[in-house]
């Protein structure tokens, strides 16, 4: 399968890597016309993202519904007009790569929460890990308090993130006995959540923003630093020639 195979309207995903950090947006495909793709773009405050900077991985995922997903590595994106709007297009002949690929984008979340674990719904203070559209995982402290958990109990999740408050229901399917007398519970969301998938998108806009602000910095820095350099040598250069 192509990019250019995809009909319009087909959602994909626009995997952003930044040095070390990852980040998934959803989009879909505006129109197909004369071998480019034309992309909605992502917009961070109401700003388009620019996608063609030397430090950015760009990578396009594809899921079809009872097939595995399909992604085209290392793809280019660079901003165009279209019907007089800006958006990304995309030229990529080449075939997407199947592969198999569990669950969904996983947010590091590192905030203190409670779970309720159990029948007896068991209130318990816990660290929580990470949280996706599909599941989530964290971590209780044994040696305060032991609880007696099972494969299938039910959880209830809870937790905020300044003004975002987030209650969340699962099922163990994993529990991960560590050496530090803490458990980490592993589990899967029963029910679709709107406000996870709200709550990912905006966590991911404010990390890429800082992500950006931080390479824009960085190269404003060397930039300056590169100034004063030759400032520095143009100075001593005119006193090499006085002294002659």
């Amino acid at each position: 399968m192509k990019i250019l195979d995809l009909e319009p309207g087909s959602e994909i995903t626009i995997e952003v890597r930044v040095q070390e950090q990852k980040l998934e947006f959803h989009t879909h495909i505006i129109e197909q016309l004369d071998g480019v793709a034309v992309i909605e773009p992502i917009r961070i405050d109401g700003k388009i993202i620019s996608l063609g900077s030397e430090n950015v991985t760009v990578n396009i995922l594809y899921n079809e519904e009872d097939s595995p997903p399909v992604a085209w590595n290392y793809v280019a994106l660079p901003a165009a007009v279209y019907k007089g709007e800006t958006c990304y297009k995309c030229s990529v002949e080449t075939d997407g790569i199947s592969f198999n690929r569990r669950g969904a984008y996983r947010l590091s979340v590192g905030l203190r929460g409670k779970a309720k674990i159990g029948i007896k719904k068991n209130i318990i203070p816990v660290f929580v890990r990470d949280i996706s559209e599909t599941g989530f995982s964290f971590i209780h402290d044994k040696s305060k308090e032991e609880i007696y958990t099972f494969i299938n109990d039910p959880v209830m999740l809870i937790f905020d993130d300044e003004e975002t408050h987030i209650s969340v229901v699962g099922r163990i399917v994993r529990i991960i006995d560590t050496a530090e007398d803490k458990n980490i519970y592993a589990c899967k969301i029963e029910l679709e959540n709107y406000e996870i998938a709200k709550y990912i998108a905006k966590k991911q806009r404010e990390r890429l923003t800082l992500e950006m602000k931080k390479k824009r910095g960085e190269k404003a820095a060397a930039s300056s630093k590169g100034k004063h350099t030759d400032k520095k040598a143009d100075v001593e250069k005119r006193e090499e020639n006085n002294e002659a």
